[in-house]
């Protein structure tokens, strides 16, 4: 990744405050200095949809930034894999957001997902 231009969006890793519903998303630079944070109510408690949900908005974010290269930081595998290596044509898009995700990913340069635990 180019070190000219590192940005993160960092997916759900903020206290859910008892709240299963809440997705936070943080948009920061190579620093680690926040250029946006975004906190919404997923529809569902589910948290493949809430991360899902929430890659959607980093991604839009990012876009809407200018942004060509990131690197997404998440704590679920299940998000990881489908960043990494798709979704599988015989996969249910059980939540409706792999088309639009999918799309945006291959509008940028480069995508990179680090999982963490």
């Amino acid at each position: 990744m180019s070190e000219l231009q590192q940005f993160f969006i960092s997916i759900n890793n903020m206290s859910l405050e008892n709240n299963l519903s809440n997705v936070c998303v943080s948009l920061k630079d190579k620093e680690g200095k926040i250029i946006k944070k975004i906190k919404e109510n997923a529809l569902l408690q589910d948290k493949n949809f809430r991360d899902l949900s929430g890659l959607y908005i980093g991604l839009k974010e990012a876009k809407n930034f200018g942004l060509r290269r990131i690197l997404i930081l998440t704590d679920n595998s299940f998000l990881g894999t489908i960043i990494e290596n798709g979704l599988r044509e015989d996969s249910m898009d059980y939540y409706g957001f792999y088309d639009d995700i999918s799309n945006m990913i291959d509008n940028f340069e480069e995508v990179r997902v680090k999982v963490v635990a």
